[in-house]
């Protein structure tokens, strides 16, 4: 199984998939523009070079710290797949 199958899987709302190699996802990445979905799945999104900081921004506002990672095998990067999962309290 692959790390987008996997993170389908795991976030099945449509919605919440936002694929780097995608223009529409990778302008509404960039804008701050993510569907109001409880979970978000970021795929190839290891090719965003300010992701780090826009990753901690995002898991710092919303999330409670639950993220999950898979290495890339491009690069070995283990921003590859990135899910963020919104658990309200």
């Amino acid at each position: 199984m692959g790390k987008t199958q996997l993170g389908k899987m795991i976030v099945q709302d449509t919605a919440a998939y936002l694929n780097y190699d995608i223009a529409a996802h990778r302008n509404a990445i960039l804008k701050g523009e993510l569907p109001p979905t409880e979970a978000w799945f970021f795929d190839e999104i290891h090719k965003y070079r300010g992701w780090h900081s826009r990753r901690a921004g995002l898991e710092t506002a919303y999330s409670t710290g639950l993220s999950i990672y898979t290495a890339s095998p491009q690069n070995n990067s283990p921003l590859g797949m990135h899910i963020i999962i919104l658990i309200e309290d």
